[in-house]
């Protein structure tokens, strides 16, 4: 037979001549537990005895005399409302004495005395949070957790039926304006702007979503909010500050001076990579033909970089506009000027891949030649084969011709490879930037420090054994966990941490010359 648990606040110590109600649980799931007692509150006022004993519904457990040191609680109303225990409280021993029609013989055996802080599992949100909606009923301290919350929620729920006047049209504003970054997405998805403009929208429409459904700040809405504000603040903060030191005097010119400057680096590094670079023995003409193919490529950016002057100014104003949005979309718009700058070496990174793969894996199928196998598509395997002397003939000079190009090609690969990850390395790093603005966990920081209720997660527990006929008490009070725990259940759910870097892919990419995409 399964013990019964009766959860009393610790408030209990403080209140005099009161009725003492909460929720009769019956256990189905656990074993060792028969019926749990919740006391949820304490009233100096009559309980209704009208009132319906359904799950949820509070109904009348008990009630505490005149005197603190004896209290009389009725623990069967759901089964038998003749049966009940007195407990006696003196210099905080718990003595339970069976009412005189009570048939249980060794009653402090089988009721365990929870007292609880009920200030802390009613505000605190983590431990509710711990296991989500889907806590089972088996987990006493999610169902007293829950029970709690729903008579808060009560009290707080006229006022924020009033505030849905102001939070309805905002959602609905919101809503429209996702929709349409929605529609563009396959176009916005390639601009870190666009992907940050629907993190923005998205992430104000979840918190919109949590105010309206929760009727309270939770921990990550305010995570949201304060970040959001820092954000904004240093945003403009930055804009005004380059505004005070003239660093753009308008936008347009200073990123064509920029652009200017990269294309006769990159005209300059071509020259050298055309001659004989540190002493290297390349193919002259075809070390050559390449230097004048990826020079033709800049010359050509570089000529509609000034053709589109007028459309990139007025871009560039749009995105001054939507710079004072925050630090984040600050990051996301220099990670696309960035990327537009350098979209030259994109282009030439991606010729010098594409040749050195192409080299590549025609060298590895024609080395196959001479061993006398071949690659069999079909089955995914290597077969032998017979070749004719015609066959081995041509494939030995084609062989010798694309090994004796490697070097020169390897050397351009190696050489804008490595500008290409370095590209990469400062666009990962703005996009850690703006994760570190939409995560700052100022707000659940505050919380930690000033040892706010609503961050406790831990239950710490303390047992009193029964001894003497007295019954085991145990005193629950929920404690805080370490601040790196605390932080990471407070992140707002639609933040999400950036991937990360798989090198052992991203070697074999390099090594055999796949393409490396942005993560």
């Amino acid at each position: 037979m399964g013990k019964d648990l009766l959860f009393l606040p610790c408030s209990i110590y403080e209140k005099k001549h009161c009725q003492l109600y909460g929720v009769v649980q019956n256990s189905n799931c656990d074993r060792d537990v028969s019926t749990s007692h919740f006391v949820l509150g304490i009233e100096s006022k009559p309980f209704p005895t009208n009132h319906q004993r359904k799950y949820d519904d509070y109904v009348l457990i008990g009630e505490c005399q005149s005197n603190v040191d004896s209290i009389s609680l009725d623990l069967f109303t759901a089964t038998n409302s003749e049966s009940g225990v007195t407990i006696q409280l003196s210099n905080d021993t718990f003595q339970l004495l069976p009412s005189a029609n009570s048939k249980i013989q060794d009653i402090s055996s089988s009721i365990v005395i929870i007292v609880y802080d009920d200030q802390v599992f009613m505000h605190s949100e983590l431990i509710f949070l711990s296991n989500g909606d889907h806590a089972t009923s088996s987990d006493q301290f999610q169902v007293l957790a829950r029970l709690l919350k729903k008579q808060v929620e009560d009290k707080r729920k006229q006022f924020w039926d009033f505030l849905q006047l102001l939070y309805i049209p905002i959602l609905f504003i919101v809503n429209i304006l996702l929709y349409i970054v929605s529609t563009a997405k396959p176009v916005f998805q390639y601009s870190a702007l666009g992907v940050c403009l629907y993190d923005f929208l998205n992430s104000l429409a979840w918190a919109v979503k949590s105010l309206k459904i929760q009727k309270k700040v939770s921990l990550k809405v305010g995570n949201y909010f304060l970040a959001t504000a820092v954000d904004i603040c240093a945003g403009v903060f930055l804009l005004y500050l380059m505004d005070y030191m003239e660093i753009y005097s308008p936008l347009s010119d200073y990123l064509l001076k920029i652009a200017k400057e990269v294309v006769h680096s990159l005209q300059y590094l071509l020259q050298w990579l055309s001659g004989s670079p540190a002493g290297l023995k390349l193919n002259g003409p075809f070390n050559l033909m390449m230097g004048q193919f990826f020079m033709y490529h800049i010359k050509l950016w570089w000529i509609f970089l000034s053709v589109a002057q007028p459309v990139l100014e007025l871009l560039f104003n749009i995105f001054l506009v939507l710079g004072r949005l925050g630090v984040t979309f600050q990051a996301a718009i220099l990670s696309d000027l960035l990327a537009l700058v350098s979209f030259h070496i994109y282009c030439i990174y991606v010729y010098a891949a594409r040749v050195y793969y192409l080299q590549l894996s025609a060298l590895r199928a024609l080395w196959r030649l001479f061993l006398g196998t071949k690659h069999n598509p079909l089955r995914e395997r290597v077969d032998s084969c017979e070749y004719s002397p015609d066959q081995l003939f041509v494939g030995t000079i084609t062989f010798t011709i694309l090994l004796f190009l490697l070097p020169t090609t390897l050397m351009y690969y190696v050489v804008f490879t490595t500008m290409r990850l370095v590209l990469l390395s400062l666009s990962g790093i703005l996009t850690q930037a703006c994760f570190i603005f939409h995560a700052l966990p100022i707000y659940a920081t505050v919380h930690w420090l000033c040892g706010s209720n609503a961050i406790c997660k831990t239950v710490y527990v303390t047992s009193k054994t029964g001894s003497n006929g007295n019954p085991v008490v145990l005193f629950v009070t929920p404690v805080a966990d370490s601040w790196w725990t605390t932080v990471k259940f407070c992140l707002p759910d639609t933040v999400l941490c950036p991937p990360i870097v798989n090198f052992g892919q991203l070697f074999h990419k390099l090594s055999v010359g796949e393409l490396v995409y942005p993560v």
